[in-house]
């Protein structure tokens, strides 16, 4: 238990976070709004947002191009897409390069909406994309989110802290949940660190134990 004192629990907030229905980017100083009632995955290599049907898909990515248009251009050859739209733009204050086309897949067309943007030396893809009778329905939550892409700049989002494991030694015998309070878990995640230590909140405990609890 000592060898894993202090490792991080859960996701490193640094990586990516959910607050507010907008998604805050610490490491990389970047946030986007999510659609309303959409879900979202945070993966190493990409951003993953989409419907509760699953019908309307957003992907947020990086690109290893040097500017947008070149992203563009790239997205454009690689993915054989029909362009209707393709031009420069901004994303607030950033330079922007901005495609609507469709796509040919084996379940049928899909149209898509796709982003490129630069910020500093990195540019930042955005693909939302859904079946081509739906997209005109889709458009403007795909617009609201890539185009309220911008720099982050609030400390306060910026210097948050994952929550960690922290082993704590009982001082006398009770039940779990007893040494639970006396650390200072809140009622809410008693269950959930009962689990994870192996035991019932009522299951008696000697003194000088060892247990799991999470802290920020």
């Amino acid at each position: 238990l000592k060898k894993i004192d202090g490792i991080i629990f859960g996701e490193d907030p640094q990586q990516g976070y959910v607050e507010g229905n907008m998604f805050y980017h610490p490491q990389l100083r970047f946030q986007f709004p999510v659609p309303s009632g959409w879900q979202l995955n945070n993966t190493p290599s990409q951003v993953q947002m989409f419907t509760e049907k699953q019908d309307a898909v957003i992907l947020f990515s990086m690109a290893s191009e040097v500017s947008p248009s070149a992203a563009a251009n790239a997205f454009i050859t690689n993915s054989n897409a029909t362009v209707k739209q393709s031009e420069p733009t901004r994303v607030n204050s950033l330079q922007a390069h901005q495609v609507v086309s469709d796509l040919t897949t084996d379940q049928g067309v899909i149209s898509v909406s796709s982003y490129f943007i630069q910020k500093d030396n990195k540019i930042f893809i955005f693909h939302g994309y859904t079946g081509q009778p739906q997209f005109a329905s889709y458009l403007s939550s795909f617009n609201q989110t890539m185009g309220q892409f911008k720099t982050l700049t609030d400390s306060r989002k910026i210097n948050v802290t994952p929550e960690k494991l922290d082993i704590k030694m009982t001082q006398r015998q009770g039940t779990l949940k007893s040494a639970l309070q006396q650390f200072g878990v809140p009622d809410d995640k008693m269950e959930m660190l009962a689990i994870m230590n192996g035991l019932q909140l009522s299951d008696t405990v000697p003194a000088n134990t060892l247990i799991k609890v999470v802290v920020k």
